[in-house]
């Protein structure tokens, strides 16, 4: 029995020695890389010495020339002479004596003194103009003055007009509807009526032609002018509620004809005078009215 455990312990023996010297030759062979490694990186390193040190003492001269070239120069300015500036002496000349002559008049002179003259003359004529357009603006405000003074404003101002005898009144209310309503010389039909804003929307039959009125203020007359007359058909909304307007339709009192028979019977009577004024009247107030357009359209029957 103890010669049998005793071969047992030797060979236990050598299986520990055989995996010592193997880990001694693994850890030789790491330490020999190692070694190895650290070599390699330290000739990296002492090269890249090598070349930063070329670098500086390839610097290190250039700036030792640049050094040597400022001090080349500033040797050189400072060896250079200063020059002092020459001294200019002022010589007198004789002074030329000059002789006046007598102007001549040139071309040019008797050209501007012509365009002279002509400014002069068209600045008074543009006064002129000035003062009789400012005349004819006076007589087109006071004119117009006297039509919006004609303007009747409810029934009790359209009573008094029309005692006046001048011109006939057609009072009408209005609502909004498809059909057009017949008074005086034109037909009329509501569109629209604003009454916060105070106007209202219109379509209009006059001399068998339609037209549309819009924005038809308060108080603001449209004028007409019918064929046999030069004097305006005039139309007043004076009052706007909702859905409905409430004005009047004047026409002039006596027809082109009427008229034209009643000035030939009092022609002897007239003088030349009240012709001239009568004819300037008629003239300023065709002026001062412009009657609206009118599209041609086939006529509305009532």
């Amino acid at each position: 029995m103890d010669e049998e455990k005793i071969p047992y312990s030797r060979q236990s023996s050598h299986r520990g020695l055989q995996v010592a010297v193997v880990v001694l030759i693994c850890l030789v062979v790491i330490s020999l890389g190692y070694a190895i490694a650290q070599h390699s990186s330290v000739g990296q390193l002492s090269a890249q010495n090598g070349q930063a040190n070329a670098q500086l003492a390839q610097t290190q001269s250039q700036i030792q020339a640049l050094t040597q070239k400022i001090n080349a120069l500033q040797a050189e300015a400072a060896t250079k002479k200063v020059t002092k500036p020459r001294r200019i002496v002022a010589t007198r000349r004789p002074i030329a004596r000059f002789y006046r002559r007598r102007p001549v008049e040139s071309p040019w002179q008797k050209v501007e003194a012509e365009l002279a003259q002509h400014q002069k003359e068209i600045a008074s004529t543009q006064k002129d103009l000035d003062q009789t357009r400012s005349e004819l603006e006076g007589n087109l405000s006071s004119t117009a003055d006297q039509l919006n003074g004609s303007i009747a404003k409810n029934h009790t101002e359209l009573v008094a007009l029309e005692k006046l005898g001048q011109r006939n009144y057609y009072e009408f209310d209005i609502g909004k509807s498809k059909l057009f309503q017949r008074k005086g010389p034109i037909s009329l039909k509501l569109r629209k009526a604003n009454v916060k804003h105070q106007f209202a929307d219109l379509e209009l039959i006059v001399n068998d032609r339609e037209l549309t009125q819009k924005h038809v203020n308060l108080y603001s007359p449209v004028l007409f002018y019918p064929q046999d007359s030069h004097r305006p058909v005039q139309l007043v909304i004076n009052g706007i509620f909702k859905n409905e307007i409430h004005g009047y339709v004047s026409t002039p009192k006596y027809s082109r004809s009427e008229l034209a028979a009643s000035n030939a019977a009092s022609a002897p009577a007239t003088s030349p005078a009240a012709n001239n004024s009568s004819a300037a009247a008629n003239a300023s107030s065709n002026q001062t009215q412009t009657p609206v357009a009118l599209q041609h359209r086939p006529g509305v029957q009532n």
